[in-house]
């Protein structure tokens, strides 16, 4: 077989290997929040945390997502880092919950799930960003490899409601903290990408962006559509 024909069939496994290890992740990113979205709140009542500490304590994601978030991605894109941050806040936010699950103390378990939630939350978009980079150079679609993460929060929600049956409310922490580390393993498998093609710098940057009636619908319909359920996950 020659060299040339051995290119196509080289370029094929690589692309099958790079979809199979990031779908992999993104059930493990999703099936975790499978199981935190409607778990970490029983959890937190059964500890004996009370109802206005909860509500400050589930308040801290959003925070963290318009805050921490932007500036992490930032960063991760600027510096050609998005598998690395990936992996580190992967690590980070296992290493995270872990501690969570021995904390009882209102204010501690504040802080520590703060500190959690400013590696966990920019894991979605960092995993998105390194995901769309690698669809286009290996040639495939979005879609398909996304659509396991909706799969396993299904998975994981039904999964984790069904062992509420065998295991104790006071121990759902250590089943979020499980995903979490598994999630974290997965991680460390991501293909590296190459270097993405440079983009040219427009002058007039974000202030025209603000500018721009489509952009300004899909941010409102965006904001909306979050708004309309955020209420549903409390």
């Amino acid at each position: 077989m020659s060299s040339e024909s051995q290119i196509p069939i080289a370029a094929k496994v690589a692309s099958r290997r790079f979809a199979r290890r990031l779908a992999a992740f993104y059930a493990t990113l999703f099936g975790m929040t499978g199981v935190h979205l409607p778990f970490f709140t029983v959890w937190l009542k059964a500890i004996g945390i009370d109802a206005t500490w909860i509500g400050i304590i589930t308040a801290v994601p959003p925070v963290t997502r318009i805050t921490v978030l932007p500036l992490v991605k930032a960063v991760a894109e600027r510096r050609q880092m998005l598998r690395g941050a990936i992996i580190a806040t992967g690590v980070a936010t296992a290493f995270g919950f872990a501690v969570i699950g021995t904390q009882h103390q209102p204010f501690v378990l504040l802080a520590v799930y703060a500190l959690t939630c400013c590696v966990w939350t920019p894991m979605v978009p960092l995993t998105d960003a390194y995901a769309l980079r690698g669809v286009r150079q290996f040639g495939l679609t979005y879609g398909p490899l996304r659509l396991w993460g909706s799969a396993a929060f299904a998975v994981c929600a039904l999964i984790s409601g069904f062992l509420l049956r065998y295991v104790a409310e006071v121990d759902l922490i250590w089943i979020i903290t499980a995903v979490t580390v598994l999630g974290a393993l997965v991680g460390l498998t991501l293909r590296p990408l190459g270097r993405p093609v440079a983009a040219v710098a427009h002058a007039a940057g974000s202030p025209r962006l603000l500018r721009n009636p489509t952009f300004l619908a899909i941010i409102v319909s965006s904001a909306l559509i979050q708004g309309s359920h955020g209420a549903y996950y409390i």
